[in-house]
């Protein structure tokens, strides 16, 4: 097995963030709480354009959180696509949430809105709405139906940093918005999350979860369990470092997205998720391919593998994880498209730390594979 030469994701972390983490790490800032973290939380829920930002240590947890700040009751049910991270789900199980899964659309790949429309009956609390590998979903027939009927919508973007809606920032229209800083994100910390949100009832209730549900009155005293998900300082440094720069990472993204889509957009093999759906456009988190099949994929992976170049898979559907049986529950019907994007699809060498000229030799050799004996 060769050596990975081009890894599927390459952060860029620069002087001025070195810059930035020295300077706090000498003024004894490391803690998760204290003046640095809360300027990236002011920085990041300002650029979003929400009042209040919750840091915390990674985006699952800000998931995790969303969903008890809620409230909700054991049975209730949760409608979220199928075509998403584990992630998504988890919070839901461990609370005894009912969840109702959507298929993908097999156009652009985020949850078909109009079965998750069709899905909403009585018993429905809230939305997962999850913008999918940097595209965002069509909101506003959504919006719409749950305004009327009082569900909750949780927004993840966290595979969105950046992107627009309507000419709205993603992550600003959700009850709750959550994001990922992961090290393979648009704006990264390493590790870490976000919890946005115009309601300061549930910023409270947030910041309290994030931090052992310490008495704002009475140290030491608690009438919650809660566990300790803080995002700590040097991290939030990085942070605010990183989202000085997000213009250019997006720029980045863009380019290395059209350097593939030039030279691999001829093969009829596959297809690539949508430039751009309804009123926004893609900010390619990760560049997306889907093949005609799952055994080319399987010998373009290979191949490519023996070349030094990484892949990754995309997810395996929600609705067909194993687990689900430990928890009682059956869905009543498939994903047939999320399944399909998890047996044919991939994604590329990305990150803003890729040189462009590298992205060209990638593009070259994932070409090179194509043009060689791919058999259907």
């Amino acid at each position: 097995m060769k050596s990975i030469i081009y890894p599927v994701n390459k952060p860029n972390i620069s002087y001025q963030d070195v810059f930035k983490l020295a300077q706090t790490a000498i003024n004894q800032y490391v803690s998760g709480e204290g003046i640095i973290v809360e300027e990236f939380e002011e920085v990041f829920s300002n650029y979003i354009g929400r009042k209040y930002g919750i840091a915390v240590s990674n985006g699952t947890v800000a998931l995790q959180i969303a969903f008890e700040c809620l409230e909700l009751k054991k049975g209730d049910e949760v409608i979220l696509p199928s075509f998403a991270i584990i992630s998504c789900l988890a919070p839901i199980l461990r609370l005894g949430l009912k969840p109702i899964f959507i298929d993908a659309d097999s156009k652009n790949w985020n949850m078909n809105i109009s079965e998750a429309i069709k899905a909403i009956n009585v018993k429905t609390k809230a939305i997962l709405i999850v913008h999918t590998y940097g595209l965002c979903v069509n909101l506003k027939p959504l919006l719409e139906i749950c305004r009327l009927k009082g569900i909750y919508i949780i927004e993840d973007a966290a595979e969105a940093h950046g992107a627009r809606y309507d000419q709205k920032p993603a992550g600003s229209f959700g009850d709750i918005s959550t994001f990922s800083f992961y090290a393979n994100k648009i704006v990264t910390t390493g590790e870490g999350g976000m919890i946005l949100t115009n309601n300061r009832k549930i910023a409270f209730k947030a910041r309290n979860l994030r931090n052992l549900a310490f008495n704002t009155k009475k140290r030491f005293y608690h009438t919650e369990l809660a566990g300790n998900f803080r995002l700590s300082s040097l991290q939030a440094a990085l942070g605010v470092a990183q989202i000085s720069n997000i213009e250019k990472f997006l720029k980045k993204r863009k380019d290395i997205f059209n350097i593939y889509y030039t030279k691999l957009s001829k093969y009829t093999v596959l297809q690539f998720q949508p430039q751009n759906d309804f009123l926004t456009q893609n900010v390619y988190w990760v560049v997306g391919i889907k093949f005609i099949n799952k055994r080319i994929r399987n010998q373009i992976v290979t191949k490519l593998n023996a070349r030094g170049v990484q892949t990754r898979p995309f997810f395996f559907p929600l609705d067909r994880q194993p687990l689900l049986s430990t928890y009682g529950i059956k869905p009543k019907t498939t994903s047939s498209n999320a399944l399909n994007l998890y047996n044919c699809g991939l994604y590329l060498p990305t990150g803003n730390g890729y040189e462009l000229r590298e992205i060209k030799k990638i593009s070259n050799i994932v070409g090179n594979v194509l043009d060689e004996n791919i058999t259907a």
